[in-house]
């Protein structure tokens, strides 16, 4: 026999976890517990990336290969580990991107949106960064 009361007070406290999540997230981010410090995190590498010459120089080419965001990702002392939980993307993904191994990557639509999430925590510019990316990959 079921026991209708347990029953109840799980599909209770599921609803009330969904309300809860609801709440969080129309909560702005600045507000919501652990944002401020991911930001402090995005902003502290931005200002890294902008006063390194070294990534300056990687940046300014055309083209950005995988071994080019690994170059950027270690001189900013970030590990693959912390991106991907982060970002929640496989480690698998992050290190087909950072060895070019376009076979194992997804399709290009997912792989455009790991590589902007890849980029953006470690305080590039997304867009030009997956657009330059890609751009290795039709070559």
């Amino acid at each position: 026999m079921i026991n209708r009361s347990s029953n109840r007070g799980l599909l209770d406290e599921e609803m009330q976890y969904q309300r809860d999540r609801k709440k969080l997230s129309l909560m702005p981010l600045s507000r919501r517990p652990g944002a401020d410090t991911a930001l402090r995190i995005r902003e502290r590498l931005k200002m890294m990336v902008s006063s390194n010459a070294m990534i300056q120089e990687i940046l300014a080419h055309d083209a950005l290969s995988g071994s080019d965001l690994k170059k950027i990702r270690d001189e900013l002392g970030v590990s693959l580990e912390e991106i991907a939980e982060t970002v929640k993307v496989r480690m698998a993904y992050l290190r087909a991107i950072e060895e070019d191994q376009f076979e194992k990557a997804p399709s290009r639509i997912f792989l455009k949106g790991f590589v902007r999430a890849y980029a953006q925590y470690i305080g590039l510019d997304a867009d030009m960064v997956a657009s330059r990316y890609l751009k290795r990959m039709n070559n």
